[in-house]
Parts: C-alpha cells; structure tokens; sequence
C-alpha cells in the first residue's frame, strides 16, 4: 500500500503559497469545530512531522537519521491503514493517512533554543505563520493542524515533534501532537497513533484502568491492566496499547478508535448512519408535471462523550427517482455536483399520463446507505386539472443491497 508524502517548506514567517485562517474550516468534517482535528481513525489524514533540535545539540539529527526515521514512519501509517483495510468492507479506503515531512527555510531539521522543552513547538509553529499568536503549543498546533487539513483537503490531521536523542514518546489522546524521539522504533509510533485516534493505554503503570472511558464513541478501556479498584484484570492480554511491539489491538482500543460495527455489516458504526431529508415540498400541475424540491445533508452519529462534537465524514453521493416502480433514475443536485456534506435539489418531471401514481425517492450517502420518501398522487384526464391527492409523511429507513 502506497503512502503520499510531501514535503512542505515554509519560508520562516510566513507560509509560503497557502492562505491560513482560524476561522471555520469548509472542508472539516460535517459538524466538526476547528479544534476537532482527529476525532477518530476513519477517512483521509495528513501527519505533519518536524525534527527538531537544539542549537548546541550533542547528537543532532543527520541526514541518514531522519531518512530512517521517516521510513519508520512510514512503515506505521502503512500499519494502520492495512488494519483499517482487513476490518472492513474490501474495496473501500477506509483510512489513508498523508505524511507530510516539513521544511523550514529549506531545512528539514527546525532548531529551537531547548529541545528539551516541549513549550518551544509553540515558536516554531509562530516562526511559520506570522498571524499565530498563541504561546500554547498545544492549541497552536491545533490551529495549525486545521490549517494542514484545510491545504490538503483532508478530513483530519496530526503532528509530531521528534528530537535527536534518546526519551519516553507520548501524545494526547485524539491530539493534537506526539511528542517523538531518536530511539522510537516503528512499534512505537504505532502505539501513539493509537492514542491520536483516542486510544488509552493499557499497561497497569499508565495508571488508566478499565473504568476510563474514550474516543468518540466513549469506549470502555476494556484491556487495561487494572479495574478501577486496583486489582488485576483476568482478561487483559497482551496488545498494541500495552506493548507497542504487538501487532493485535485489542477490542477496547478498536471501540475508542471507532471502528466499532455492531451489525457486522462491514461499515464502521460511525458511518452507519441516514442521510437526512429537509424541507420537501411536492406539488403536482396541469398538464401532467410533478415538483419536487428538497434539501439533504449527512447525519452525524451522535458521540456518547461528553467532550466531543458529533461529527461524520460521510458525504452525500447520489439521489434516485422510480416511477410506478419502474427503473431508478439519478437526479442532480442544484449544483449538479454531488460529494458535499448538504445537496439542494430541484426536480421536475413532464407528461406523466392519467392515473394513479407513485413516486419514490432515495438520496444515498457514501457508505451506501439511503432514505427514502414516497409521494403517491393522482393525474386526471384534460382538460380537468392533475392534481396532488396525497404525500406521504413517513421517511422510510433502508439499507442499499450490496452485492457479496
């Protein structure tokens, strides 16, 4: 499986070629703030690496470590995108993660005044963009992680610091950074993936036991070491989250990165949801037209956790007419483009003949689940008028077949 890199070099206070803002993001997830900037390990990520070090730095990077470290990297990102791929539906790219390894000034290595302080990452986020103001690394890169996904048009994305020596990674859950280090091999930049997607650890040391709850849809640490009371956990084994060389995550960590799926029906509960139909109105007239028009936008699954937004990457794909149970037929969007997260459509049908009709409607979504409406309504002969006898106001919920 193939990973994008890039490489993207900034002139020192400025970003060179990009227009960066704080305010809304158009292309964030549906229903996603600008601080919600990975949410959970499903759809198109962009991971922004910086190696950074000190002026005076007694082991700085060289060219062959961070070429080595970059292939680590890699080798993660492929990791997570392979087990995304094997959980679900084949065919689909559930998870596709864009590395993007950042230049300053032409150098892929940024200095700092102390690597040893994580404080710093602030400065060099300000060094970039002259209109950063904040002195928080933390909510900087935040800012600075939407302005990444905004250039390059993905639903999410992560940064990592790593510095040239030896030390103890780490990262905050959901973001927005890791903090890295020379002696990270692969496994552990698997292991801090992990709770960039909202993963907790396991291990009885971290302190986090099977009462905590995390990620988007609030799941149970139900791997950890230790319950809540300090005793042992009769059924914790060994996985990603409590020893990074392991390749097995365990059924916590899948439920706090969401990739949950109840039904068993290959699409991620997250995504498992209806598009939602607004605003219908129907009309029929004279000389056998019917009207139709409506708004549709995506549907977020609501988050159990009390800290986050809810939030969905689906997009609206497609909408459907049948007449009388005839052949569906597409129909285009006000824009005559579909993909957005809301579609207006406008829609007129001619010459329908005398009689009783039905016509049924199904607006799909990107995982292939509709909602569909039906209006039935009666034609009468000219030159008496056609008329509307009746809409129906049921939205009726169903699932597209797919084929096995």
């Amino acid at each position: 499986m193939a990973i994008r890199t890039a490489i993207t070099n900034f002139a020192t206070c400025c970003l060179a070629g990009a227009s960066l803002s704080i305010t809304a993001n158009a292309f964030a997830p549906y229903g996603a703030e600008n601080t919600d900037t990975s949410s959970y390990a499903l759809g198109t990520y962009v991971w922004n690496v910086f190696f950074v070090q000190s002026e005076d730095s007694s082991t700085p990077w060289t060219t062959s470590k961070i070429n080595d470290h970059k292939n680590r990297i890699t080798q993660a990102a492929q990791w997570w995108e392979t087990q995304a791929q094997n959980r679900f539906a084949p065919g689909n790219q559930w998870l596709d993660i864009q590395l993007n390894f950042v230049e300053v000034d032409g150098e892929d290595i940024v200095e700092i005044p102390d690597d040893s302080k994580s404080y710093y990452f602030d400065d060099i986020l300000r060094r970039l963009n002259s209109s950063y103001t904040s002195t928080s690394s933390y909510s900087l890169t935040r800012t600075y992680n939407n302005d990444m996904r905004e250039r390059f048009d993905t639903d999410w994305s992560f940064t990592s610091y790593i510095r040239p020596y030896t030390g103890r990674a780490s990262a905050y859950v959901n973001g927005p950074y890791t903090n890295g280090f020379y002696d990270d091999s692969y496994h552990t930049y698997k292991h801090e993936m992990g709770h960039i997607f909202g993963a907790r650890d396991e291990y009885a040391s971290s302190n986090q036991h099977t009462g905590v709850q995390a990620g988007y849809l609030y799941a149970y640490n139900t791997n950890a070491e230790k319950h809540e009371d300090g005793s042992y956990n009769n059924n914790f084994h060994t996985a990603l989250m409590n020893r990074s060389s392991s390749h097995v995550l365990s059924e916590g960590t899948i439920d706090a990165v969401g990739w949950t799926d109840t039904d068993n029906d290959d699409i991620p509960d997250i995504l498992d949801t209806f598009p939602t139909l607004e605003n219908i109105i129907a009309n029929a007239y004279e000389e056998g037209i019917f009207k139709l028009s409506f708004d549709a936008h995506v549907t977020p699954l609501t988050s159990p956790n009390p800290f986050m937004d809810d939030i969905t990457i689906n997009t609206l794909s497609a909408a459907q007419y049948s007449l009388d149970g005839e052949e569906w037929i597409d129909m285009s969007t006000f824009d005559y483009a579909w993909g957005d997260y809301e579609e207006t459509v406008n829609f007129q049908l001619n010459n329908i003949i005398a009689g009783d009709h039905i016509f049924d409607l199904r607006v799909y979504n990107s995982v292939g689940n509709y909602s569909e409406e039906q209006f039935t309504f009666t034609t009468i002969p000219e030159p008496a008028s056609f008329i509307l006898l009746g809409v129906s106001g049921l939205l009726i919920m169903q699932r597209k077949k797919r084929n096995a």
